[in-house]
């Protein structure tokens, strides 16, 4: 089938790191009549956590919506990237360029993704899907981009209380939330965010986890 190919090109393009191609692709495809589905929505959502375009993502589902095109959990998963990459640039803005921008009303505060993040989360319940260890992943590289070790934290135990069993990169994004916590904050809550940081290393180390970057 026709978009069977172009997902294929999609994915080509996104390994190669050319995600501003991919959309262009995508953009092509709709020209030329071949219509999307679930799977060419979710490839080009993935496009938008690769090139940090969350508005165009928020758009995607938009779209979807528009044409009776039901999201999997692996679009949702993909769109929680997309909050993680936008929270990571505006988490490490430099000073100067975030003066400017709020000088142009622009909404600059990491935490808007991150409240993005878990809206989503809240719709992904609503339509029966339930958090997967990539959906918890995109949540804890979330908080952890804008050094929220308490809601790393939090996310990480809710996790592991419904049994969806990690890796050793969700407890590196951990340990990730607790070094940007101590990085913004300097001498605010040292001490719990070191033993935070220090009680992950046990877990890591527990026997049959499974190693890095790969999947449960």
């Amino acid at each position: 089938a026709p978009a069977s190919r172009v997902c294929q090109m999609h994915r080509h393009h996104l390994r190669h790191g050319l995600a501003d191609d991919c959309l262009d692709l995508f953009h092509r495809m709709l020209i030329r009549g071949i219509t999307a589905d679930a799977v060419s929505y979710t490839v080009l959502m993935q496009a938008c956590a690769a090139s940090d375009s969350l508005e165009h993502a928020s758009t995607l589902f938009s779209d979807m919506d528009a044409e009776k095109i039901e999201p999997t959990r692996a679009t949702y998963n993909a769109f929680l990237n997309a909050c993680a990459a936008r929270a990571h640039s505006l988490a490490t803005l430099p000073r100067a360029r975030k003066s400017h921008l709020r000088k142009l009303m622009v909404n600059v505060s990491p935490l808007e993704p991150l409240k993005l993040a878990h809206r989503q989360l809240g719709v992904m319940a609503e339509r029966g899907f339930a958090p997967d260890a990539a959906t918890y992943m995109g949540l804890l590289r979330t908080h952890s981009a804008i050094g929220d070790a308490a809601g790393a934290q939090r996310t990480l135990s809710r996790m592991l209380d419904t049994d969806v069993r990690p890796i050793h990169n969700h407890f590196y994004a951990m340990l990730y939330a607790c070094i940007r916590h101590g990085l913004l904050h300097r001498s605010i809550d040292s001490e719990p965010t070191l033993a935070l940081a220090s009680s992950v290393l046990p877990s890591m180390e527990a026997p049959g986890l499974p190693e890095i970057g790969r999947a449960s």
